[in-house]
């Protein structure tokens, strides 16, 4: 199977995150978000992109991106949502507001938040 077949038979379908749990943190999105995959412009990944929380993700397969992505939501989290807004660039805080606007969180395992 040629490359160009594989990429044709790939499902991009939708994924709806409404819920993300990562590392002992536990993401929830205020109304479900439905990001849509794209393949990268050389053909040979799969990937979701969103900027509004600093989201870009390209992998080989679809079960990758899923589980990447919400790695990289959680990364994102930790790195924006949690920082104080003096430490953020302007693009940064930005980021920050949006997180905030569409995600609340909490520790699955009590006792298993991080301080900020």
């Amino acid at each position: 199977m040629t490359g160009n077949e594989k990429i044709r038979d790939l499902d991009l379908s939708p994924f709806l995150l409404s819920d993300v749990i990562v590392r002992g943190v536990r993401l929830r999105a205020r109304q479900p978000v439905k990001l849509v995959p794209v393949v990268s412009d050389d053909r040979r990944s799969v990937g979701l992109v969103h900027e509004p929380w600093g989201l870009d993700v390209f992998v080989a397969t679809r079960t990758e991106l899923l589980v990447e992505a919400k790695e990289q939501l959680v990364v994102v989290w930790e790195e924006y949502a949690q920082a104080p807004d003096e430490v953020l660039s302007g693009p940064a805080q930005r980021v920050k507001r949006r997180l905030l606007t569409d995600w609340t969180a909490d520790s699955p395992d009590c006792g298993g938040t991080r301080s900020s």
